[in-house]
């Protein structure tokens, strides 16, 4: 069965294949639905990195009587995850080291998660591509906020 058209035109725009996915989520928002492993098994990717765990060796999750052709890879480390200060580069630099550690010591593979806006924000906007991404981002971001109910945060807004 040939991959669908959205995945065909991905690697006609790249020109390369197109050979996993990374589920990010997008800003504060879940990054998975019903339809998400159907997706990802009709496009025939070889991988995806949709769980954040501290698994470090690629596996094939059960289906029905089987397993899924896609290899799940987790992701084991963001780069939000270390807090801004002064010293930010060592801690992320120690925090990065002490994963691929984890995942060496068990012969597993180590997938960090990076976000070019995070730490470079006047390069990441200075692209005319990525403001309009944010332009077109936050007017639903915020109305999402909005309608969020005393005790929610955006995860649980169900």
């Amino acid at each position: 069965m040939p991959p669908p058209a959205w995945k065909r035109l991905l690697e006609f725009i790249t020109d390369a294949e197109a050979a996993g996915v990374c589920m990010h989520g997008g800003e504060l928002s879940y990054n998975m639905s019903e339809s998400t492993r159907p997706a990802i098994e009709a496009a025939g990717f070889k991988y995806e990195t949709i769980y954040r765990n501290s698994y470090f060796h690629p596996l094939h999750l059960p289906s029905g009587m089987g397993t899924l052709r896609a290899l799940t890879i987790g992701q084991h480390f963001a780069d939000l995850n270390v807090k801004p200060g002064h010293d930010f580069t060592g801690e992320l630099l120690a925090s990065l080291v002490d994963r691929f550690s984890k995942a060496s010591a068990v012969g597993g593979v180590f997938v960090p998660v990076l976000h070019p806006l995070y730490f470079d924000p006047a390069h990441y906007l200075a692209n005319i591509e990525n403001l309009y991404r944010l332009g077109a981002y936050m007017p639903r971001y915020i109305a999402g906020i909005a309608r969020l109910q005393r005790g929610q945060s955006y995860l649980n807004r169900g």
